[in-house]
């Protein structure tokens, strides 16, 4: 084995020993993130990969977004306590780590104990081939490798190596991809392809009606989510703003409370409503949807 690689090795090891003891204490007053620090990685219902910063001394929330790639914007939609609430060393608050930033394997004669160590946090469901390819991007067998295990077995709640990063800022165009926000633009690539290439074994029924987005039941906030009572939940919806003719692809996640006007087919997300440029709380829709065939 050559040395470099050797020395790899021997770090990853080092790494799964000492990754359940470690506090996670993120950079110091002089930087955000250090090569001693281990980012954390949590998968978000938008397929984002989030890390959990917590606050050091010296370090404000408009630096730490700008660390991060992020207009403070975009920093409290990720946070929105942290628009009231007083910054205290210790906090946590919530940042995407884009893929670009994500090191999967470092070159050769590279020195790993200069990189951020990168790892994921297992959760109730994940598959090791989907963690390694869904996620990351790796192959299973590379994957199991950078953390010198022999069965593709996962536990919920498990830190698992996928990656190095540089302890250095993030390129404000890997978080905004074509000077936008990339978020809700990425999520709506996602559910289209989902709506058009999923075998639900289905049919699609055309629907025309109201839709509502308020702050009833907290479903006013981030991610093209709707509430549906025909659709199959976990299924993708298009809707057409009949008015604006803006087209969304929403996911379904629950039916329509009884406390909503009888008319309203469904309930959206407020990123729905400002994706359909919508202008009133309540507007009409064309929708395509998904529902068993009965046999």
């Amino acid at each position: 084995m050559k040395t470099s690689n050797l020395r790899t090795f021997i770090y990853i090891i080092l790494i799964s020993l000492v990754l359940p003891f470690h506090s996670f204490a993120t950079g110091d007053s002089t930087n955000y993130l250090t090569a001693q620090d281990t980012v954390l990685l949590e998968i978000n219902t938008r397929g984002q990969k989030i890390f959990k910063h917590e606050l050091a001394k010296g370090q404000t929330l408009f630096s730490l977004s700008r660390f991060y790639g992020l207009d403070l914007n975009k920093f409290y939609d990720y946070n929105p306590q942290a628009r009231t609430d007083i910054p205290k060393i210790g906090n946590f608050y919530a940042v995407p780590i884009p893929n670009k930033a994500i090191i999967r394997k470092l070159k050769e004669g590279v020195d790993p104990k200069d990189y951020t160590t990168v790892c994921y946090v297992v959760k109730k469901g994940d598959t090791m081939y989907g963690v390694a390819k869904r996620n990351f991007r790796l192959d299973v067998k590379t994957l199991m490798d950078n953390n010198n295990m022999t069965e593709p077995k996962l536990v919920p709640g498990q830190k698992i190596h996928v990656g190095w990063m540089k302890p250095q800022r993030i390129d404000r165009d890997w978080q905004y991809p074509g000077g936008t926000s990339g978020d809700i633009v990425s999520e709506n690539k996602r559910n289209k392809s989902d709506f058009l290439g999923k075998d639900y074994k289905t049919e699609s029924v055309e629907q025309r009606g109201k839709v509502q987005w308020d702050n009833k039941d907290n479903f006013s906030g981030d991610g093209l989510y709707c509430l549906h009572n025909y659709a199959i939940q976990g299924s993708i919806i298009r809707f057409e703003n009949t008015f604006t003719k803006k087209v969304v692809y929403a996911k379904v996640v629950g039916r329509v409370p009884m406390n909503y006007d009888k008319y309203v087919v469904a309930v959206v997300s407020k990123d729905i409503a400002s994706a359909l440029k919508a202008i009133d709380s309540q507007f009409f829709v064309v929708a395509e949807y998904f529902r068993i065939v009965e046999e």
